[in-house]
């Protein structure tokens, strides 16, 4: 398994694999460096759980490179899920050029990775993905780039809760964006114990949500309001809202009581 793992034989070795998990993975460095070579036998993985392991990265691109061996991340993956990797600070690094790993993703979740900083590079593409769901993940400062944003064309529900730095979920580097994001199949949107959220962008860029029917923004005391920008919800009624963190997971009794509506998002809010 250890000359496999380090793709010391050629071929696939596993192809119609379609579901991988790798649980517990710990104190292993000389196989963990040689992960990226282990995709080469799975191209036809769609599910990958990685959880307990101790990676710093998880797609090694650079380091590849530079020992003049290539290799990508199985280009039929569905759904990755990370959970409690201490030690993960990128799924891989903005210098990297694979940019089309997650071309057909459509789930992705990033549980309890702590140290995480950087969610995907600015240059990435979630052309596909249709749940995004982040959890105490205390490093980072916000969700996404301007670029990655645009391309959320297809996301139906987001849920980002318990990171305690996050400052913005949607990261723009111009004061004023002149062409606006639209999340066309956004249906669900939470926001949870957020306390240091001051807004969805902090920078002036409109968003329009013509498919939002759930938002819920509980536990992000900072948030003063949506967006700097114009904001759009045809569909939306109402906002389940507190700052109160305590309330995040409350089962609301009064019907009437968990439903928020000033006429607008960011009034609401």
């Amino acid at each position: 398994m250890k000359e496999i793992w380090r793709g010391q034989y050629p071929g696939a070795y596993f192809p119609k694999l379609k579901d991988f998990k790798l649980l517990q993975f710990q104190k292993c460095s000389a196989l963990l460096r040689s992960f990226n070579f282990f995709f080469q036998t799975l191209p036809s993985l769609e599910k990958l759980n990685v959880s307990e392991a101790s990676f710093h990265e998880i797609f090694q691109c650079v380091r590849l490179r530079s020992e003049g061996r290539t290799t990508d991340a199985p280009p039929r993956l569905r759904e990755l899920k990370l959970s409690k990797l201490n030690g993960l600070m990128h799924l891989w690094k903005e210098e990297s050029d694979l940019k089309l790993i997650f071309y057909n993703l459509r789930s992705l979740e990033v549980l309890e990775c702590i140290k995480l900083v950087n969610l995907v590079p600015s240059v990435v593409s979630f052309v596909n993905l249709q749940t995004l769901e982040i959890s105490k993940c205390h490093g980072l400062e916000n969700l996404v780039s301007y670029s990655t944003a645009k391309s959320l064309e297809q996301l139906e529900r987001m849920s980002i809760t318990d990171c305690d730095l996050v400052e913005e979920i949607v990261k723009c580097l111009e004061d004023n964006v002149k062409d606006g994001i639209v999340f066309s199949q956004l249906k669900s949107l939470q926001l949870r114990g957020l306390p240091k959220l001051s807004s969805f962008c902090t920078r002036k860029c409109d968003f329009e949500f013509p498919s939002l029917k759930e938002a819920i923004v509980i536990g992000c005391p900072q948030m003063k309001y949506f967006s700097m920008g114009k904001t759009i919800t045809k569909e939306l009624q109402n906002v389940q809202w507190s700052a109160d963190k305590e309330k995040q997971n409350v089962q609301w009794t009064n019907d009437e009581e968990k439903r928020h509506w000033a006429g607008d998002l960011d009034s609401t809010i």
